[in-house]
């Protein structure tokens, strides 16, 4: 018995692909990103293995792996919020706190040893990488 259907043409696995990925680029769930995002793989697959483009065939045979390793990472329940309280915010050794602080203090010291900046007065030439941008003083033709 003969079929009457017509194969589909390469091209609409390509444009599929295509419009999965674009389609990937417009979400903001982690886990509707994955699944399209090996839907696109699997296009892209069967695209590139009919048009024999042996790299992005490649590329996607080695992309499911990673969407399905990072799929199965955003179906995890969230792990329980660490309390800022008893300070184990960040670490599991409780020393997030002080790490925070340590931080803050040398992020304060370092602004007070940072050399000042002002902008340059009128007529005053900037040196380096500037030099010669700035107005000539009042009065003097250049």
């Amino acid at each position: 018995m003969e079929s009457n259907a017509l194969p589909l043409p390469p091209e609409v696995f390509g444009w599929l692909a295509a419009a999965l990925t674009w389609l990937t680029f417009c979400c903001r769930d982690m886990r509707r990103l994955r699944v399209l995002a090996l839907c696109a793989n699997a296009a892209f697959i069967a695209y590139a293995a009919l048009v024999q483009l042996w790299p992005v065939l490649a590329l996607h045979l080695a992309l499911v792996p990673v969407n399905l390793w990072r799929l199965t990472q955003a179906l995890q329940p969230p792990a329980p919020a660490a309390s800022a309280r008893d300070g184990s915010v960040g670490r599991p050794d409780g020393h997030a706190a002080a790490e925070q602080v340590a931080v803050a203090v040398d992020v304060v010291h370092a602004a007070h040893r940072a050399p000042v900046l002002l902008p340059p007065q009128a007529g005053q030439r900037v040196g380096g990488l500037f030099a010669g941008v700035g107005a000539p003083p009042v009065g003097r033709q250049q």
